[in-house]
């Protein structure tokens, strides 16, 4: 029953999105600051890209959010594409593994069904690949890039910085993570870590990290102690978009 509230919840959050983008898109959210600390974080300067529109997984895509956030960077550099159109035509899905049985791994296709509340999901060079499909089809001079080991500090002086958001790995809400089962893989041994999340990274302050979150549909500030520790636990992933 506690589920069922908290999905209706974050449908409800998203019943304040105002558009959509492209066919088939989840909701083009008004600018909210879900997470933020008044006071506090109001005063604090930021550095943060406004130009992204934010978008809501739900309710069609309650485990999509490596999608969602990837169609959200990919609107900065002028592609228009659904989540759904993303899914479909560009993300390799393979089945939720069993545990200590034989399966795909995270690293090489999403685990389930994006449009599924059982789905589980994928890692940055799953999403980095997709994204170059997209780039070679349109010919657009630019290449996705996925990242491990980068600090996020690092990462915003790379990135936000210069005026580019970036894809994150961490968890949902910044929890602590959870192992679930094992199972193997041609690549070895694989334990899925929850509650995984992608975020889209548009900007930071003395003390947040400023997310497009899918989850929230708004513009959401994560205490930067917590965020790091979830984008730690997923390995510092991030997909960055270069010039090629």
């Amino acid at each position: 029953m506690l589920d069922w509230y908290r999905r209706i919840g974050r449908m409800l959050i998203c019943c304040f999105c105002i558009g959509l983008l492209g066919a088939g898109a989840g909701w083009l959210c008004a600018g909210g600051r879900a997470g933020a600390v008044c006071g506090e974080e109001a005063a604090q300067p930021e550095n943060r890209i406004d130009s992204v529109p934010c978008l809501c997984q739900y309710p069609a895509f309650p485990t999509g959010c490596e999608s969602v956030s990837a169609v959200m960077l990919l609107s900065h550099y002028g592609v228009r594409l659904s989540p759904g159109q993303f899914i479909d035509r560009y993300l390799p899905c393979a089945p939720v593994p069993t545990a200590g049985g034989f399966g795909a791994s995270p690293w090489e296709a999403f685990l389930g069904d994006p449009r599924s509340e059982a789905g589980w999901g994928c890692y940055a060079p799953v999403i980095a690949k997709a994204m170059n499909r997209i780039f070679h089809e349109r010919q657009m001079p630019l290449t996705a890039q996925a990242l491990l080991g980068v600090d996020l500090a690092q990462l915003c002086r790379y990135t936000i910085a210069e005026g580019n958001p970036a894809l994150i790995w961490a968890t949902s809400g910044m929890a602590r993570v959870k192992k679930g089962i094992t199972w193997h893989t041609d690549r070895g041994s694989c334990t899925w870590i929850s509650p995984m999340h992608c975020l889209l990274l548009v900007g930071n302050t003395a003390s947040y990290y400023i997310f497009n979150d899918s989850q929230t549909g708004f513009v959401t500030y994560y205490e930067k102690e917590k965020t790091e520790k979830a984008y730690t636990a997923l390995g510092c992933q991030a997909v960055v978009v270069a010039a090629a």
